[in-house]
């Protein structure tokens, strides 16, 4: 599997992640997605779907366009 660069949108899931000091596993369980999703996204081995960033923006409280192309850190 051929890696991408991470998009802004896996870099923001990382940082939001790691500033809740959650592992993928457990943002995995609390989020309702699986941690290998979390990693492909967040690796920039496949675009996020739909649900997958509903799910994230929900779980973090932050608007989708922030979390797409917001720059966070």
């Amino acid at each position: 599997m051929l890696r991408k660069e991470p998009t802004q949108f896996g870099i923001n899931v990382r940082y939001l992640r790691e500033q809740y000091g959650m592992t993928r596993q457990e943002l995995a369980e609390d989020s309702g997605l699986s941690a290998s999703t979390l990693n492909f996204v967040e690796n920039g081995y496949t675009k996020p779907s739909h649900d997958t960033i509903l799910s994230l923006s929900d779980y973090f409280e932050i608007s989708i366009d922030h979390l797409m192309r917001g720059e966070l850190d």
